[in-house]
């Protein structure tokens, strides 16, 4: 999926306001410590790429890479976000082996690949969730005047 962002803010703006709501990445969180910010990642000058701090669990992942790209006049936010094809092919496989394994007849086959093909639909939604939810909350920080997709 990819999002572009145009704003009236600059690039030094933009990268200041997205500095706010991205913390180094962690392996370790301690939520009871301190209350973790918006997103996990690092920044530069004209790029980011960055991860939705999550607070709970979820098997899937999206990472968001963008870059600032100068107009005259205003700027505008290009936005990928990569799909976590191996966090749902890892997790489709356990969860299928382990259904196999219990049962031993074709009948259980279709019924197993049929899930496979749930947990795939469910994780292909939960991606699309959290790219819009990623995409609508850089929007409101670097406070953008359109979004459209490309």
């Amino acid at each position: 999926m990819r999002f572009r962002i145009t704003t009236g803010l600059s690039a030094e703006e933009i990268r200041d306001a997205l500095s706010e709501h991205i913390e180094p990445k962690v392996f370790f969180r301690n939520y009871l410590k301190n209350k973790p910010k918006l997103f996990e990642g690092d920044i530069n000058t004209r790029n980011f790429r960055l991860r939705r701090v999550e607070t709970h669990r979820s098997i899937i992942k999206v990472d968001l890479q963008g870059d600032i790209i100068k107009r005259e006049g205003y700027n505008i936010v290009d936005i990928s976000a990569s799909y976590p094809w191996t966090d749902i092919i890892i997790y489709s496989c356990i969860l299928l082996y382990a259904l196999y394994s219990s049962y031993n007849d074709l009948t259980s086959l279709f019924i197993i690949l049929s899930i496979g093909f749930i947990i795939f639909i469910f994780g292909r939604g939960k991606y699309i969730m959290d790219a819009e939810t990623g995409r609508d909350e850089i929007f409101k920080i670097i406070k953008g005047n359109s979004i459209e997709n490309i």
